[in-house]
Parts: C-alpha cells; structure tokens; sequence
C-alpha cells in the first residue's frame, strides 16, 4: 500500500490528489511561514524528508502553476530548467525518492512548437494545463502501493524509487509493448498526454518486480568537450554553451560559429542494485540522423562520443510539433531489465540562420533573422542580437575575420575578435581593439547584446607586402584610437 508515502500539492489546492481514494497517503501541509514566504507554490525545492530511520522516505507532489504574463512566460517544468541551480535541486530530488508533476501550459503546443530547452527524467510533464495532471498522480500513487513490500524497501534503501517509477511510467504508456518499443522516441515524449497511460498496466508491471529484475539508474558525465571562444565564436558576455551538467541530465546550447559539437559522455558511474553486469544502449529520440553521430566506446558501450552538427531546419517531436534540439537517451542493460533512460540534450538557437560553405566553414549568421521571428526564442537563454556577421577566408581557407552588418554602421572584425580600428596602406588591419559583449536589459525585459570595444588592443605586424594575415601582439590602446 501507500504506508509511509508521503504526498504535497504546490499549488493552494488548484489541481491537488483526492485523497480520499488514498487513505495512508501522509500528506505534506505548509505551514504559516512557509505560505507567507511563496514556498508552498510552484517549482518545489530544498523539502528533506525522515520517517523513522529511513532518511529519505517517498514523496511525490504536483503544482498546476505557471508563469502566464511578461516575457519570461513559461511552465514550471521548463522554469526549472532555466534557472541557476534548479536542475541540480531537480537531481538531488530524483536521487532522494522525490518526484513531481508539471503540465507543460503552452510550452508544448501547435502555436510555438516544443520550447524545453532539454529532456530530463527528474519529473513528469503532462500536455495541457490545470488537471492535466491528474491521471498521473493517480498512477504514481497506484503503483507505488503495488510494489511488493520487499521490493519497495530495496528501492527506498537504495534511492531509487524516483527513477523506478520513471521506468515504469515509460514502459506502461499504450503501444509500448517490446524493448524496441521502450527503446524508441514513443516511450521519451517531451510531455505524456495523459490518456496514453494505461493504469491497470502501469500496476501490473509495479506489482510483478522481483529483487533480480530491479533497474538501476543511469549516471552521466562529460569526460571531454571542445569549447568555443568568447568574442570570436560566441558572442555574449558570460553565455556559455553548458546549460547544467547533472548526473542523468546533460544539456548544452548550440552558441558556436563551428558547423560542429563534439562530446564524449561516459556512464561508466552507473551502478546495479544487483551488481550485475550491464551494457549501455544510447539512442538518438529526436534530431537529423545525417548530423548526428553516437560513437560508443568499449565493449559495453560505457561511454560514447556525440558528434552534433548545425540543424538548419527544426526537428520534429513524435507528435509533430517543430522542436530546436536533439536529444540523446542512455539506458543501462542488466538483461533483466532496462533502466529509465538519462538523457543527453543540444538546443538551437531558434532564430538563427545560418550558411556554411562546402568546406564547412561558417559563411554567415544572422542572429535575430527577420524571416525567424516568428520561432519563439527563451529571453533567458537567448539575448538578442542585431546584426549578421559576414566571413572572410584567405586563398588557403585560413580564417580573417568578418563583415558585421545591420549596426548603425558596418565594422570590420580580425580572426582575432578584434574590431579594426586602423589599416595600412594595403588595407590589413594596423591595430584593433578587443570587443567585449555585455548583456545588457532592453524595453521589453529580454537581454540585449552590445558590441563594446575595449582599451586593450591588438597591433598586427607583417612580413612583407604578400602576407596578409599578420602577426598580432598586444598593445594598450588610448580613448582617441576608439573614436
């Protein structure tokens, strides 16, 4: 049964679990204090649970809540993967018996597409809005009193209730029948339209777990990335393409210039509760089969490396819906049985366009694009930028810098990130001046950002009349050599 499950609703009630069909449910109530400082709605975070001597007991929750005005609208599910160290707080949840219920609120839908930013299994997202999820809250309660008691004391002891019920939830939607089904982007939406769970199903499958058929979970980390440089192939002071790093959630925004990402992420942390030996299966769910390459690397495929190119066109969820991101599933294979899957995410820049010529070189970007604007692009992840950036190559396809257009006037930029301030006679760049990009609010609450040139300068040097790329050395330039 349900003895020692503990139950919290985050949002005063709005969409909250009918208890009354389960009675040893323990349910979680906010105190005075906890009500007048906004803790008990939305995302939940920071609770730590003890019931007896068990540390980390059962606890599953929902909040029907979302952030409907300003520009920075958005689901509590796609909230929490958007702010600073809220999906490290979403982790240490899945690893501490914890598990929440978000519906998505139109940020899965016809009109803007599917906008996460990445696919984590710490949670459940629902498609629609208030009462969407209920019928998964039904179905986390009914299974977790269908585990047999020994089985569920194992999972509790072991932290591993959370991603249990994700196999669980995963394997029990309709039409998923097979490994292969399992295996497939079917069973890995983004959001679960709640009529696809099949309930009796989802008990029967709780119900029938032995000690030797127990998943074990899946931990990731990256073991080797290349990084681009700030002011020459990312532009925007602090942006970095890590979006968080947690042990069954890796997520990166494409910010490059290069036509390419690379990776290599190994799971070989990953543990069975049995001590049985276990081969890694790594599935690409969404995203360009012709840009994306899974490499893995062993014999067991403990780790792999993630080449990702540029996806020019959107791709597609399972459901249709037009999706900036690929997304990469991890599962661990003990034979018995497949684990809930972890999972590896790249997200686009949704209103970029892009060329780049035959070689693969970047040609151009256009970083807000007129002909895009309609693609919705996260303000918190996505400053704007107004301008394109034109290339310019040598004859031996040796990099010079680029053309910005599209600011009150054109500037001309060194393979240095320099912005060119003089020339020679011959018109190569003399000296240039190293550009930060601050982030800076504009009107309507997004980030705007500025090209802001610097005193610390770049003097460039050459071997006669035919070199044309130079030699720079650093030089410290005066206010009057910026104007």
């Amino acid at each position: 049964g349900n003895r020692g499950d503990f139950y919290e609703n985050r949002d005063d009630d709005h969409s909250p679990l009918d208890l009354d069909r389960y009675p040893q449910l323990i349910a979680v109530e906010h105190g005075p204090q906890a009500v007048a400082a906004g803790w008990h709605r939305g995302v939940a975070e920071g609770l730590a649970l003890t019931l007896g001597t068990e540390a980390a007991p059962v606890l599953f929750g929902n909040s029907s809540t979302a952030v409907v005005e300003g520009p920075f609208w958005r689901s509590m599910a796609r909230l929490a993967l958007t702010e600073r160290f809220r999906p490290e707080e979403l982790a240490r949840q899945y690893f501490s018996n914890q598990l929440y219920i978000y519906p998505e609120h139109k940020d899965h839908d016809p009109f803007f597409g599917d906008v996460f930013p990445a696919l984590t299994p710490y949670g459940i997202v629902t498609q629609g809005s208030s009462w969407s999820d209920e019928r998964a809250m039904n179905a986390i309660a009914l299974m977790l009193a269908a585990l047999p008691p020994d089985v569920k004391q194992t999972l509790i002891r072991e932290r591993l209730i959370a991603p249990t019920l994700q196999m669980l939830w995963r394997r029990g939607q309709k039409g998923i029948e097979t490994d292969a089904d399992y295996l497939s982007a079917r069973a890995h939406p983004t959001v679960f339209d709640p009529e696809t769970a099949d309930i009796e199903k989802l008990v029967r499958l709780a119900n029938g777990l032995t000690a030797l058929t127990l998943p074990g979970v899946v931990r990731l980390n990256v073991v080797q990335e290349t990084q681009p440089a700030p002011g020459i192939t990312v532009f925007g002071d602090g942006l970095s393409e890590r979006l968080f790093d947690t042990p069954s959630a890796i997520a990166r925004v494409f910010r490059r210039t290069d036509q390419e990402m690379r990776l290599v992420v190994s799971a070989a942390e990953t543990r069975d509760p049995n001590g049985l030996p276990q081969r890694f299966r790594w599935r690409l769910l969404r995203g360009d089969p012709d840009r994306v390459t899974i490499t893995p690397l062993g014999a067991q495929g403990r780790a792999a490396e993630i080449a990702v190119r540029w996806h020019p066109q959107r791709t597609k969820t399972e459901d249709g819906l037009r999706a900036p991101r690929v997304d990469i599933a991890v599962f661990a294979d003990n034979a018995n049985q497949l684990s809930a899957p972890a999972f590896v995410s790249v997200l686009f820049p949704p209103r970029q366009a892009r060329r780049y010529d035959a070689q693969g070189r970047i040609e151009q970007i256009e970083y807000d694009a007129p002909a895009l604007q309609d693609e919705y692009a996260d303000p918190n992840l996505f400053p704007e930028r107004l301008w394109r950036d034109r290339y310019v190559y040598l004859d031996d396809g040796s990099p010079m810098g680029w053309r910005r257009l599209g600011l009150s006037r054109e500037q001309r930029y060194t393979r240095h990130g320099a912005l060119i301030v003089s020339t020679d006679l011959q018109g190569r760049p003399f000296t240039g001046a190293i550009t930060r990009y601050p982030l800076l609010p504009s009107r309507d609450g997004r980030r705007r950002a500025e090209p802001s040139a610097t005193r610390r300068g770049l003097l460039y040097e050459y071997d006669g009349l035919e070199d044309a790329a130079g030699v720079a050395r650093s030089v410290r330039l005066s206010a009057g050599d910026l104007q």
